[in-house]
């Protein structure tokens, strides 16, 4: 047993005396530094150089430097048994080597002071030049944690302090910091005082180094923090020509990491916001809310818009976020958006369950807007003259799951009904796949987007969808008594509408109503290069009396209506605004040929020969002028051949002169 005694008080012994050489002697001095100054190479990336190193049971001394431009400098005297020191140090950086640290100092920085008492409490005290500010610092720091500061550091350069952490200039300035904490009860009880102020941002330094265009203005802040205890309570203002941030009843619990906090933000301006949003909005806008950040998580928040509606808010609690909007108004939401007076009415909106994970988006949403159109601004967008009071409702509701929206849309207004838009639209991938009954119950309702009389009415069942590319189907039963089938895929647009009646068609468009029949169209179009065709097959039908009939009776003594065209058809091609095409009609006695004719969409121009054999008459022409005011120019020699064949033989003279006349007519019936 006494053995084992023994072999215990030698092994500790042992301890003893290798923790002394280690420790108090010139050689574990040595072996101590360069563990140090390895150490801080290895972390830290740079070369300290401890020039002196000696510590004894009763005293240290250390002189070192950081490479070679920083100097920190240490002795004092220690008590081991009691734990207890009290030690002078300096810290010096010279202006010249500041410069390595791109620091334009106007002196030396040098900060010295004392550190003295026990290892579980001590006071810390200094003073000095640093980074342009005279500091002066007295502090306590009792079980490792500061209870007491007082600090005096103002006018602190900004890019000083970007500088020595190794940071470009983004900006220039001062801070001041100001504290007066005293150690009560053992706890901190105090105040401390932040200002900033900035003379010059570098925005295309921020924006290349963050992709953030800050919009061009100086910031200043202030931030008043009362501490108590283990509780800080904070208030700050943070201003700019564009925003104001205030925070009024801001709670740091210190044991806890826990923070709470309000907030307000006005903006005067949000067009001045214009390089952070990429979009042009328009007005003021103020936000209130709150937060919570537990152990520097966002834990819970709630913001709420001020004068937009009765309530626009939005709320998150357990990593899921609400969305409220009640009777927000459209007025106000269009002015911020920059299409003032539009149109006004009430939105209202719930948005539940929103997962904060966007990788795979969650959510349940639905909408009801009901509004009227301002005639006077949607005339000026649409440039035609629109109705006044249009009255819209659309009704919608969405399920999102793992980024997958399936929605249903019902959308009422005085113009046209969209009934039953039901779909899926895949967030990630940009996918949509869509289907709607699209209702115009009234044409009329839509006449002054056409400059002309329309009338009828008809459905269209249609398909939308987006991979990339749109995809459109438009179908309908009944289109001016026709069906009609369309198309639209990799930027073509084809068209089929068959077994439409013309007479339908002209009365619902407004156009002349010459032609009894039924036809079949078919059309293609490139919409990028804006190129195309349209074929038109008419099915026997007869022309109705009108007044071109009625002029043609007078040259030919014929009633050309009782004529049964067996063959009709026209072949046109689009090119941007330039339509050319040929028209072929056939009867047992009458043939009309219409070739190489154009119409300018753009400016309405019309160049339109034609050539007509009605039994003994033969005459041709053409129509010239614009589609609003045709010009009919007959060939006077083809005129008075007709006339001869049909009235018999007469002198030159008169048929020319009865062709004149017959030619003036066209024009006035025209």
């Amino acid at each position: 047993m006494k053995k084992f005694f023994y072999g215990i008080l030698i092994f500790i012994a042992a301890i003893f005396i290798v923790s002394y050489i280690i420790l108090f002697t010139s050689f574990g001095n040595n072996i101590v530094s360069n563990v140090v100054q390895n150490k801080v190479k290895q972390n830290l990336g740079f070369d300290l150089n401890i020039t002196h190193f000696k510590l004894r049971p009763s005293f240290l001394e250390l002189k070192s430097d950081l490479a070679n431009i920083a100097h920190l400098n240490i002795d004092g005297n220690l008590s081991l048994l009691k734990l207890s020191f009290n030690l002078d140090y300096n810290i010096a950086l010279q202006k010249d080597y500041a410069k390595n640290l791109g620091l334009n100092l106007n002196k030396n920085l040098e900060f010295n002071g004392k550190i003295y008492g026990r290892i579980s409490d001590f006071l810390v005290n200094g003073k000095g030049y640093f980074l342009g500010s005279n500091i002066k610092l007295d502090s306590r720091i009792y079980d490792f944690s500061p209870i007491a500061l007082n600090l005096d550091a103002k006018s602190l350069k900004i890019e000083d302090i970007l500088s020595l952490m190794s940071m470009p200039t983004y900006a220039k300035g001062y801070i001041d910091i100001t504290t007066q904490i005293k150690a009560k009860d053992l706890k901190p009880d105090g105040i401390a005082n932040i200002k900033l102020d900035t003379s010059y941002i570098n925005y295309e330094k921020i924006q290349k180094d963050f992709g953030v265009l800050l919009p061009k203005s100086n910031i200043n802040s202030t931030v008043n923090a009362l501490i108590k205890e283990d509780k800080i309570f904070i208030i700050s203002n943070t201003n700019t020509n564009y925003l104001n941030l205030k925070t009024q009843k801001t709670l740091y619990d210190i044991t806890k990491n826990k923070l709470n906090t309000d907030f307000e933000i006005k903006a005067t301006d949000l067009a001045k916001l214009q390089s952070l949003t990429q979009i042009k909005l328009n007005g003021p806008m103020s936000i209130i809310g709150l937060l919570e950040l537990n152990q520097n998580i966002l834990s819970s928040a709630s913001a709420s818009i001020n004068d937009i509606g009765e309530e626009v808010a939005a709320n998150l609690q357990n990593n899921k976020i609400k969305i409220i909007l009640r009777n927000a108004k459209i007025e106000k939401i269009l002015k911020i958006l920059g299409y003032e007076s539009l149109g006004s009415g009430y939105i209202n909106a719930n948005v539940e369950n929103l997962d904060l994970n966007f990788d795979k988006l969650n959510a349940n949403a639905n909408m009801d807007i009901k509004g009227i159109f301002n005639a006077k601004a949607l005339s000026n967008i649409l440039n035609k003259q629109a109705p006044n009071n249009i009255n819209f409702d659309l009704k919608a509701n969405s399920t999102i799951k793992n980024n997958i929206a399936n929605f249903n849309v019902n959308l009422f207004s005085d113009l046209f009904k969209i009934s039953n838009l039901a779909g899926n639209f895949d967030i990630k991938k940009t996918i949509l796949n869509s289907n709607f009954d699209l209702i115009l119950d009234d044409f009329s309702k839509l006449s002054f987007l056409a400059d002309r009389k329309l009338k009828g009415k008809a459905e269209f069942n249609t398909k939308v969808n987006f991979d990339k590319n749109f995809d459109i189907e438009l179908l309908s039963k009944n289109l001016f008594n026709g069906k009609l089938e369309a198309i639209f895929k990799n930027n073509i647009f084809n068209a089929n509408l068959n077994e439409v009646e013309l007479s339908e068609l002209a009365k619902s468009l407004d156009f002349i109503d010459i032609y009894q029949g039924k036809a079949n169209i078919s059309a293609n179009y490139d919409v990028i290069n804006e190129k195309g065709e349209a074929k038109l097959d008419i099915k026997e039908g007869k022309l109705k009396p009108n007044a071109i009939t009625t002029a043609v009776k007078i040259l030919t003594l014929k009633d050309i209506t009782t004529e049964v065209f067996h063959t009709s058809n026209a072949k046109a091609n689009i090119s941007k605004d330039l339509i050319d095409f040929n028209l072929n009609m056939q009867a047992k006695h009458t043939n009309v040929n219409i070739s190489k004719a154009t119409i300018n969409l753009k400016t309405q121009a019309l160049n339109l020969p034609f050539e007509a054999n009605i039994d003994k008459a033969n005459f041709k022409g053409v129509i010239t002028g614009t589609s609003e005011s045709p010009k009919v120019k007959l060939d006077v020699g083809s005129v008075a051949n007709s006339i001869k064949n049909v009235l018999g033989e007469k002198t030159k003279e008169q048929t020319n002169k009865v062709g004149e006349k017959i030619d003036k007519l066209f024009n006035k019936i025209f």
